[in-house]
């Protein structure tokens, strides 16, 4: 489902969705084409919205969620899943954090489901998720994990 995108106009046109833009976090950006061209960022998408990952320093990024209506519940889930697993198994990364508006109870239910509230500042929540803490409860890994062990 998730693929790594090197082109800005599908993502563009999510985050400049009425539907999107109205909650997105990330004011004021409404075109990616600079993020993207940079290879150390990443945009991972699927067919009704993705996720914009900037690299923050070694191993860390920063990620913003961005859905169309369609695309959030069930399918949002999954994509995070497999996002998380790309980013962590593919990447230098070691810790991805987030951000979400206080006012904003249905993401922070969402973003709570795999990450750690880690405080507040202003009007925003901060979230993270490390490797360590992602490894031990991905089911993907439990099960690979129990087959080699199994094996040996």
């Amino acid at each position: 489902m998730i693929r790594r995108d090197y082109k800005p106009d599908f993502i563009n046109s999510v985050i400049n969705d009425p539907s999107v833009k109205e909650g997105a976090e990330v004011k004021g950006i409404g075109d990616v084409s600079e993020l993207i061209q940079n290879l150390n960022n990443f945009v991972l998408v699927t067919e009704f919205g993705g996720f914009v990952v900037i690299k923050k320093m070694a191993g860390v990024y920063e990620c913003h969620t961005q859905f169309l209506p369609d695309g959030r519940g069930a399918h949002s889930y999954e994509a995070v899943k497999e996002a998380l697993r790309y980013m962590f198994f593919q990447t230098d990364c070691v810790r991805i954090v987030t951000k979400v508006n206080v006012e904003n109870k249905a993401v922070q239910r969402f973003t709570a489901q795999f990450f750690r509230k880690r405080g507040q500042q202003g009007e925003h929540f901060y979230y993270s998720l490390d490797f360590d803490d992602w490894v031990t409860t991905d089911e993907i890994c439990w099960k690979e994990g129990a087959s080699f062990h199994s094996q040996i």
